[in-house]
């Protein structure tokens, strides 16, 4: 590789070939970035779209837990306890 003078003078030919050369490297950068930025917009749910998601998995929830639950309410355990109690005191 030869080596290159540091006090050679720089042409119009050389400066144009080395402008020409970054502005194509920030060409494709540039597309790059925006081919990145058009996959996120178009993938991202939007704010609306996870709140009806999250409203609708509280509800099935909500559903499921009144489905499964078995432990009784204060009610029902108070009355169940004074059953019990009439036939302890007995």
């Amino acid at each position: 590789m030869a080596k290159l003078d540091p006090n050679a003078a720089v042409t119009n030919k050389t400066l144009q070939e080395a402008v020409d050369g970054i502005m194509e490297g920030m060409d494709r950068i540039i597309k790059e970035t925006r081919m990145g930025f058009k996959y996120v917009m178009e993938n991202v749910a939007t704010k609306k779209d996870l709140k009806r998601e999250v409203g609708w998995l509280k509800d099935d929830i909500k559903g499921l837990t009144a489905d499964l639950s078995d432990t009784p309410t204060r009610k029902e355990f108070n009355k169940l306890q004074d059953r019990v109690d009439k036939y302890l005191v007995a």
